[in-house]
């Protein structure tokens, strides 16, 4: 897919054909891409909803960052893990997040 011109008509480009797992290349022109009944393939159009989209955008960013600030806040300070094995003590592993940056 290579765009959509100002009509809305979608501007393709047949460059491989993928049969049976292999793929053969295709010279530019050679096979065309049309609609149905060899009319111009027409290109589904958001009529001018970039704002639109836009917001949404930014609204699940914020959300997206909002989520990675309460894992970060919601980390304990100092985690210790306690190995045993057979009844005995193994080893003691202790981390501690230290000032975190959000």
């Amino acid at each position: 897919m290579q765009g959509v011109n100002p009509n809305g008509w979608a501007i393709a480009q047949v460059t491989a054909i993928v049969k049976d797992g292999t793929e053969y290349p295709v010279s530019p022109g050679t096979i065309a891409v049309l609609g149905e009944g060899g009319n111009p393939l027409i290109a589904s159009q958001y009529h001018n909803k970039g704002g639109e989209i836009f917001s949404l955008d930014v609204g699940l960013g914020l959300v997206s960052g909002l989520a990675k600030a309460g894992e970060i806040i919601n980390q304990p300070d100092v985690q210790t893990s306690i190995s045993q094995s057979d009844g005995g003590f193994s080893s003691v592993q202790t981390s501690s997040n230290g000032k975190r940056s959000i």
